[in-house]
This record gives structure tokens, C-alpha cells and sequence, in this order.
């Protein structure tokens, strides 16, 4: 049986390590767990900022704007439609624009939500007193020494033209002009008229010759 000689392949040693260099480079180009280029990081809605926080009616039918601004995490706006409601529709309203209205005396809370996102603001309503209207009684004649037959009426209104509840008014005696008229038409210096004060309604004297 013939002898099976071996055949050895001699590859020159510059072929082979230019065939590492080959794979070496094929191995970093393919590489996949590498930092990546970077993009700006996602702007998230985080809070809800209102202005003003307080709100004050002093009348009836008065309105006041709430302004809402749905911020990031970088405390920069971001685009979005608020919901505004009340906690009390009976004493302030607000319509979607953010737009309150103020209808009784009393105390609410109005709430911004975007989202999941909600801050509040705190309302509160309380008449102011701006004008005093005779309702009864004005423009009476009487005697001297008698009450007058009709007692005195006078409602409070605020700036707005509605009654205010509960408004303590009293009411008190003025001066005499320096010579005034007597029911018979007799002149008699002026003289000071005694102060008094009454709750609604009041009752007046009739001192001399002058309405009160």
C-alpha cells in the first residue's frame, strides 16, 4: 500500500495579518452596542401656572380673567387647551376661556386640569356698598314735633346696581340752612337738628320745614 504524504500550505505572513486587519475591521463597523448619536431630550406637560392664584368681586355680575400656561420640565410653555371649572357654579362662573363671572356672596375654588396636570385659584365674593337709592318714604311733608307719616326706606346697592343684603345703614339728622322755612312760612334762624340714628326703615321727625 503507497505511502499518503501530508501536503502543508504555506501562507505568507503578510497575507495573514492583512486578513486580521480585514476582520478586525469588520468586527468594529458592525459593532451595534456603542453610544448612538444623541436628540434633544422629550418635552413632558409637569405643572400648570395660573395668574392671578386670588380672585375678589366686589360686585354682582363683575368678571375676571384667569390666564393658565401648561409648562415642561424646563419651565417652558407647551401647547394645549385648558379646562376650567367651578367649585360653586351658584357663586362664580367660568366659561373656557377662562373668563369668571361672580353671581353671589361667598367663597369658590376655580380649577385649571390639562391632562392629568390641575392647579386652583381661590374666589371670593363680597358686595361692596357703592350707592344709596330712596326706596320709601322721600319727599314727605309733616308738622312740626309729629313723625312723619311714612318711614324711610333706602336700599344699598353695589357697583353694579344689585341690593346688598345685610348692609348696616343708619341714618342721621344734617344741618338747617341759616334761615328755613316753617310749615306757616314763618323764618326762624337756623339751628343745628339733634343727631339720630336708625336701622332700615327709619322714621324721621319732622323738625322745621325741611325733609329728613
Amino acid at each position: 500500500m503507497p505511502t499518503m504524504t501530508p501536503l502543508t500550505a504555506r501562507i505568507p505572513t503578510s497575507k495573514l495579518l492583512a486578513g486580521a486587519a480585514l476582520s478586525l475591521t469588520l468586527a468594529c463597523d458592525d459593532d451595534g452596542g456603542g453610544p448612538g448619536p444623541t436628540g434633544p431630550p422629550t418635552l413632558v406637560p409637569t405643572s400648570i401656572v395660573l395668574t392671578p392664584t386670588t380672585l375678589t368681586f366686589t360686585f354682582l355680575g363683575q368678571s375676571l380673567t384667569l390666564q393658565g400656561s401648561v409648562r415642561d420640565q424646563n419651565g417652558g410653555a407647551v401647547a394645549g387647551a385648558i379646562t376650567w371649572v367651578s367649585s360653586a357654579p351658584a357663586i362664580v362662573t367660568v366659561n373656557t376661556s377662562g373668563v369668571a363671572t361672580s353671581v353671589a356672596n361667598g367663597t369658590a375654588q376655580i380649577t385649571a386640569t390639562f391632562s392629568s396636570l390641575s392647579a386652583s385659584a381661590s374666589v371670593t365674593v363680597q358686595q361692596v356698598t357703592s350707592q344709596l337709592v330712596a326706596a320709601a318714604g322721600d319727599g314727605q311733608a309733616g308738622t312740626v314735633g309729629q313723625a312723619l307719616p311714612q318711614a324711610l326706606s333706602v336700599q344699598a346697592n353695589d357697583q353694579g346696581g344689585n341690593p346688598v343684603e345685610g348692609a348696616g345703614l343708619t341714618f342721621a339728622v344734617g344741618s338747617l340752612s341759616p334761615h328755613s322755612t316753617t310749615p306757616v312760612g314763618r323764618s326762624t334762624p337756623g339751628r343745628r337738628c339733634p343727631s339720630r340714628t336708625n336701622s332700615v326703615p327709619g322714621q324721621a321727625m319732622f323738625i322745621s320745614g325741611k325733609r329728613f
